[in-house]
Protein backbone atom coordinates (compact mmCIF):
# COMPACT_ATOMS: atom_id res chain seq x y z
CA UNK A 1 0.00 0.00 0.00
CA UNK A 2 1.20 3.53 -0.80
CA UNK A 3 0.40 4.97 2.64
CA UNK A 4 0.05 2.37 5.36
CA UNK A 5 -1.73 2.71 8.69
CA UNK A 6 0.26 5.08 10.89
CA UNK A 7 2.27 6.43 7.97
CA UNK A 8 2.35 10.07 6.88
CA UNK A 9 1.58 11.65 3.52
CA UNK A 10 3.59 14.76 2.64
CA UNK A 11 1.25 16.94 0.56
CA UNK A 12 2.59 19.92 -1.39
CA UNK A 13 0.05 22.41 -2.70
CA UNK A 14 1.81 24.36 -5.45
CA UNK A 15 0.92 27.56 -7.21
CA UNK A 16 2.43 29.96 -9.71
CA UNK A 17 2.34 33.73 -10.12
CA UNK A 18 1.96 35.34 -13.53
CA UNK A 19 5.70 36.09 -13.33
CA UNK A 20 6.50 32.39 -13.18
CA UNK A 21 7.46 32.43 -9.50
CA UNK A 22 6.35 29.25 -7.72
CA UNK A 23 4.84 29.11 -4.22
CA UNK A 24 4.22 26.03 -2.11
CA UNK A 25 2.53 25.02 1.12
CA UNK A 26 3.56 21.70 2.66
CA UNK A 27 1.13 19.69 4.79
CA UNK A 28 1.57 16.36 6.56
CA UNK A 29 -1.38 14.01 7.07
CA UNK A 30 -1.14 10.81 9.10
CA UNK A 31 -3.20 7.76 8.19
CA UNK A 32 -5.10 7.28 11.45
CA UNK A 33 -7.00 4.29 10.11
CA UNK A 34 -6.27 0.58 10.41
CA UNK A 35 -5.34 -0.21 6.80
CA UNK A 36 -3.31 1.35 4.01
CA UNK A 37 -4.55 3.12 0.91
CA UNK A 38 -3.26 3.02 -2.65
CA UNK A 39 -1.64 5.85 -4.61
CA UNK A 40 -4.68 6.15 -6.87
CA UNK A 41 -7.13 6.21 -3.95
CA UNK A 42 -5.17 8.93 -2.18
CA UNK A 43 -4.70 11.16 -5.22
CA UNK A 44 -8.37 10.91 -6.16
CA UNK A 45 -9.27 12.53 -2.82
CA UNK A 46 -6.41 14.96 -2.23
CA UNK A 47 -6.79 16.66 -5.61
CA UNK A 48 -10.25 18.00 -4.80
CA UNK A 49 -9.42 18.57 -1.13
CA UNK A 50 -6.61 21.00 -1.99
CA UNK A 51 -8.77 22.83 -4.54
CA UNK A 52 -11.60 23.23 -2.05
CA UNK A 53 -9.22 24.55 0.59
CA UNK A 54 -7.80 27.27 -1.60
CA UNK A 55 -11.24 28.08 -2.97
CA UNK A 56 -12.04 29.20 0.59
CA UNK A 57 -9.21 31.77 0.40
CA UNK A 58 -9.37 32.93 -3.21
CA UNK A 59 -11.51 36.02 -2.54
CA UNK A 60 -8.51 37.75 -0.93
CA UNK A 61 -5.82 35.98 -2.99
CA UNK A 62 -4.23 37.93 -5.83
CA UNK A 63 -5.60 37.33 -9.31
CA UNK A 64 -1.95 36.97 -10.35
CA UNK A 65 -1.64 33.69 -8.41
CA UNK A 66 -3.07 30.30 -9.39
CA UNK A 67 -2.88 27.20 -7.18
CA UNK A 68 -2.57 24.52 -9.83
CA UNK A 69 -0.73 21.40 -8.65
CA UNK A 70 -0.53 18.82 -5.85
CA UNK A 71 2.55 16.67 -5.19
CA UNK A 72 2.47 13.83 -2.67
CA UNK A 73 5.13 11.58 -1.15
CA UNK A 74 5.11 9.02 1.62
CA UNK A 75 7.02 10.92 4.31
CA UNK A 76 8.16 7.71 6.02
CA UNK A 77 9.60 5.95 2.99
CA UNK A 78 10.18 8.90 0.67
CA UNK A 79 8.36 7.06 -2.11
CA UNK A 80 6.28 9.16 -4.53
CA UNK A 81 2.51 8.86 -4.33
CA UNK A 82 1.51 11.26 -7.10
CA UNK A 83 2.24 14.53 -8.89
CA UNK A 84 -0.61 16.00 -10.87
CA UNK A 85 -2.37 19.16 -11.96
CA UNK A 86 -5.43 20.11 -9.95
CA UNK A 87 -8.66 19.17 -11.68
CA UNK A 88 -9.94 22.59 -10.60
CA UNK A 89 -7.09 25.14 -10.44
CA UNK A 90 -7.84 28.05 -8.11
CA UNK A 91 -6.99 31.57 -9.29
CA UNK A 92 -7.32 34.46 -6.87
CA UNK A 93 -10.08 37.02 -7.28
CA UNK A 94 -8.41 40.01 -5.59
CA UNK A 95 -7.25 42.74 -7.94
CA UNK A 96 -4.54 45.22 -7.14
CA UNK A 97 -0.87 44.90 -6.41
CA UNK A 98 0.16 41.73 -4.57
CA UNK A 99 2.43 41.97 -1.57
CA UNK A 100 6.11 41.24 -2.23
CA UNK A 101 6.42 37.50 -2.74
CA UNK A 102 8.29 36.88 0.51
CA UNK A 103 5.59 38.67 2.54
CA UNK A 104 2.72 36.47 3.61
CA UNK A 105 -0.17 35.95 5.94
CA UNK A 106 0.43 33.34 8.65
CA UNK A 107 -1.73 30.52 10.01
CA UNK A 108 -0.45 28.44 12.93
CA UNK A 109 -1.43 24.85 13.75
CA UNK A 110 -0.60 24.13 17.41
CA UNK A 111 -0.24 20.45 18.31
CA UNK A 112 -0.74 18.23 21.32
CA UNK A 113 3.00 18.52 22.09
CA UNK A 114 4.20 21.64 23.87
CA UNK A 115 6.21 24.07 21.68
CA UNK A 116 5.47 22.05 18.54
CA UNK A 117 3.32 23.61 15.85
CA UNK A 118 2.85 23.80 12.13
CA UNK A 119 3.20 27.13 10.33
CA UNK A 120 1.71 27.96 6.98
CA UNK A 121 2.69 31.12 5.14
CA UNK A 122 -0.11 32.13 2.79
CA UNK A 123 1.20 33.96 -0.24
CA UNK A 124 -0.90 36.12 -2.50
CA UNK A 125 -2.47 38.79 -0.33
CA UNK A 126 -2.77 42.18 -2.03
CA UNK A 127 -1.88 45.57 -0.61
CA UNK A 128 -5.60 46.25 -0.29
CA UNK A 129 -5.87 43.66 2.50
CA UNK A 130 -3.10 45.22 4.60
CA UNK A 131 -3.13 48.59 6.36
CA UNK A 132 -0.22 50.98 6.80
CA UNK A 133 0.78 49.26 10.04
CA UNK A 134 1.23 45.94 8.23
CA UNK A 135 -1.89 44.50 9.81
CA UNK A 136 -4.07 42.14 7.77
CA UNK A 137 -7.68 43.38 7.74
CA UNK A 138 -10.51 41.47 9.40
CA UNK A 139 -12.01 40.33 6.09
CA UNK A 140 -8.79 38.63 5.00
CA UNK A 141 -8.32 37.17 8.47
CA UNK A 142 -11.76 35.61 8.18
CA UNK A 143 -10.82 33.89 4.93
CA UNK A 144 -7.52 32.78 6.50
CA UNK A 145 -9.45 31.21 9.38
CA UNK A 146 -11.71 29.34 6.98
CA UNK A 147 -8.67 28.11 5.02
CA UNK A 148 -6.98 26.93 8.20
CA UNK A 149 -10.10 25.18 9.48
CA UNK A 150 -10.45 23.32 6.17
CA UNK A 151 -6.94 21.90 6.19
CA UNK A 152 -7.20 21.08 9.91
CA UNK A 153 -10.37 19.11 9.23
CA UNK A 154 -8.53 16.41 7.28
CA UNK A 155 -10.22 13.91 4.99
CA UNK A 156 -11.05 10.26 4.48
CA UNK A 157 -9.57 7.94 1.84
CA UNK A 158 -11.15 4.51 1.30
CA UNK A 159 -12.63 4.64 4.80
CA UNK A 160 -9.35 5.68 6.46
CA UNK A 161 -9.11 9.03 8.28
CA UNK A 162 -6.15 11.29 7.49
CA UNK A 163 -5.37 13.87 10.18
CA UNK A 164 -3.21 17.00 9.93
CA UNK A 165 0.03 16.65 11.87
CA UNK A 166 3.64 17.72 12.09
CA UNK A 167 6.27 15.15 11.18
CA UNK A 168 9.89 15.14 12.29
CA UNK A 169 12.04 13.15 9.88
CA UNK A 170 14.92 12.49 12.28
CA UNK A 171 12.85 10.19 14.49
CA UNK A 172 9.52 10.01 12.60
CA UNK A 173 7.75 11.80 15.46
CA UNK A 174 4.14 12.67 14.70
CA UNK A 175 2.21 15.39 16.54
CA UNK A 176 -1.45 15.86 15.71
CA UNK A 177 -2.55 19.43 15.03
CA UNK A 178 -5.25 20.54 17.45
CA UNK A 179 -6.37 23.94 16.17
CA UNK A 180 -5.82 26.62 13.54
CA UNK A 181 -4.88 30.15 14.60
CA UNK A 182 -4.56 33.19 12.35
CA UNK A 183 -2.01 35.93 12.91
CA UNK A 184 -2.87 39.53 12.08
CA UNK A 185 0.56 40.65 10.88
CA UNK A 186 2.50 40.27 7.65
CA UNK A 187 5.36 37.81 7.95
CA UNK A 188 8.49 37.26 5.92
CA UNK A 189 9.02 33.66 4.97
CA UNK A 190 12.41 32.19 5.64
CA UNK A 191 13.79 29.26 3.74
CA UNK A 192 13.74 26.04 5.70
CA UNK A 193 15.26 22.62 5.32
CA UNK A 194 13.19 20.40 3.02
CA UNK A 195 10.32 18.67 4.82
CA UNK A 196 10.60 20.66 8.05
CA UNK A 197 7.42 21.94 9.66
CA UNK A 198 3.88 20.64 9.17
Amino acid sequence: MAIGAGQVARVVAEGIFDTGDVVQNVFHYVNSGSTGVSNAEFMAVINGFVSDGYDAFDSVMSDQLTINRVIVNNANSGNPVGDEALDTPITGAATGEPLPYQDSALVLFPTEIKRTQGRKFLAGLTVGSVDDGQVVDSTAQGFMATWGAWFLLGFTVAGQAFDLCTFRESDSRIALCASALTRSGVYTQRRRRLSSGA
